[in-house]
């Protein structure tokens, strides 16, 4: 995390207002769906030899058996919502960076 302790206020406020403009691929979205039909979307959080574990939005682990997936995809977006900042004033903005500064 040290690199984010150098970043400019700008840079982490597009980072965060566009998460998917450089995406690391550990907060890609992932969605699975089942042979039972089931859809299932978030975070890669584990993948063992039988099975994968995605974290979903609500941060349930759905724990999936590779042989009941039908189709397993990235979306080439990032798990956290675009437009975060929408509603922030610039002191808003400025708050929220300086907080995220002080947890790292």
């Amino acid at each position: 995390m040290d690199s984010d302790r150098v970043r400019t206020n700008e840079a982490i406020a597009i980072a965060i207002a566009e998460p998917s403009r450089d995406l690391d691929p550990k907060y890609e979205q992932h969605q699975v769906r089942t042979r039972d039909d089931e859809t299932v979307a978030g975070l890669l959080s584990s993948s063992g030899t039988g099975f994968i574990e995605i974290t979903t939005a609500q941060n349930q682990v759905a724990r999936i058996a590779k042989e009941s997936i039908e189709t397993w995809t990235t979306t080439g977006k990032s798990f956290m919502p675009d437009r975060l900042l929408q509603e922030l004033g610039p002191t808003a903005l400025n708050d929220l960076i300086a907080y995220l500064r002080s947890r790292l």
